[in-house]
């Protein structure tokens, strides 16, 4: 962008006395008989100072810029694949994960049927050998009872 004198503004002195000159032999703002010098340090002052702050605010912005441009292709070259990655191994485990739920339950349900078959046995186990103690103390009543009897024939 070029300014009033035909100069790019980059190439433009920023130096106050140089502008000064410049408005002196060139400028068309302080044309006339009463000529304020300090007016036209004032303003040339501020028009550098502004410019100062464009330039300051245009680096800032193309630093900004490069920064995103770096931390979107770090993104995408580095950290996309890890996240992909790591999505993946997350899907595994889930499978996985999944998988040995159902092992646990399926022996869960069989360790319970079992628990129940042994106690069904040691249940039937009881019995037989309540039934044996029984049919082993009817045997000694009828075994004292024909002793009895045989010592004494008259009952």
């Amino acid at each position: 962008m070029k300014n009033s004198s035909g100069l790019p503004r980059l190439q433009r002195s920023l130096t106050l006395d140089g502008g000064v000159e410049y408005e002196m032999k060139h400028g068309s703002l302080f044309n006339g008989p009463n000529i304020d010098l300090k007016k036209i340090r004032r303003t040339i002052s501020n028009r550098l100072s502004a410019q100062r702050s464009r330039t300051k605010m245009t680096n800032y912005t193309s630093d900004l810029e490069k920064r995103v441009n770096d931390l979107e292709e770090l993104i995408s070259d580095i950290l996309s694949p890890q996240v992909e990655s790591c999505n993946e191994k997350i899907k595994l485990l889930r499978l996985e994960n999944d998988s040995l739920r159902q092992q646990l339950e399926k022996r869960s349900s069989e360790s319970g049927r079992q628990e129940m078959a042994i106690e069904e046995k040691r249940a039937e186990i009881e019995k037989q050998k309540e039934l044996k103690r029984t049919a082993e103390k009817n045997k000694l009543a009828a075994d004292s009872d024909s002793v009895y009897r045989f010592r004494n024939p008259k009952c």
